[in-house]
């Protein structure tokens, strides 16, 4: 089964730029990292690129299309198989400043190399309910990330479903907050669950996940752990 390697939490307050960076360890053997890119702004730019061990590094392959979260912000899905075994950078890049960006990065190992992944179900919302159903076996490991803005500016936090085992949970004063999770299933479909706290009823809401396809004969383990990188400066500019 999927194994774990490594996570890491880092972070700034910095003025809005176009790129973001963090540390993580990547091990084992049949090795997957994936990436969840979330950014706002009130002139939303679609990423670039994310790289694996730094901006001249391995680029990873962007999974489906950037889901639009409301007006202001994407939410995107990013992979590598096989990267380098090493402790080194992952660096996203955006086509123009963004005034919020968060980097969620999931390094696992013991993962199918074919098809490391199922289906990735994606969800969109407004209001204080997010739910996303994720097609499943059971015994996987399911994986999934939200990201949540709020023209209101009530500070909404994510509460983690109660099935699942939140991994981080990171705000972006005062509009926004970022949140993943994961869960082992018990059957055809899990169900990937959050829920909005302070009033947020009118917050935009996109949420990605899948499940993670273990390596034939991989050895005894599970969910790899996150990292997850946040940098965000002043409120949106609309």
């Amino acid at each position: 089964m999927s194994t774990i390697v490594d996570s890491v939490i880092a972070g700034d307050t910095a003025g809005g730029t176009t790129k973001e960076t963090g540390t993580i360890t990547v091990s084992g053997s049949n090795r997957v990292l994936w990436v969840w890119l979330y950014n706002s702004d009130g002139s939303r730019a679609a990423p670039s690129s994310v790289k694996w061990r730094g901006s001249g590094g391995t680029s990873l392959t962007q999974i489906g299309s950037n889901l639009a979260i409301g007006s202001y912000a994407y939410l995107s899905l990013w992979e590598l198989k096989n990267p380098d075994a090493a402790t080194d950078t992952v660096y996203a890049t955006w086509g123009s400043s963004q005034s919020g960006r968060v980097v969620y990065a999931v390094s696992m190992s013991d993962v199918d190399q074919t098809t490391p992944k199922g289906t990735v179900a994606t969800a969109t919302g407004t209001g204080i309910a997010l739910a996303l159903d994720v097609a499943s076996t059971a015994g996987l490991t399911v994986l999934d990330f939200a990201g949540v803005i709020d023209l209101g500016a009530n500070s909404p936090d994510l509460v983690v479903g109660s099935s699942q085992t939140q991994r981080e949970n990171l705000g972006l004063p005062v509009y926004e907050t970022t949140a993943g999770s994961h869960e082992t299933a018990t059957g055809s479909t899990t169900d990937m669950d959050w829920s909005l706290t302070n009033g947020a009823f009118g917050a935009d809401w996109g949420t990605i996940g899948f499940a993670v396809n273990d390596a034939t004969g991989g050895g005894a383990g599970g969910l790899t752990l996150p990292i997850l990188f946040q940098q965000t400066n002043t409120l949106l500019r609309m």
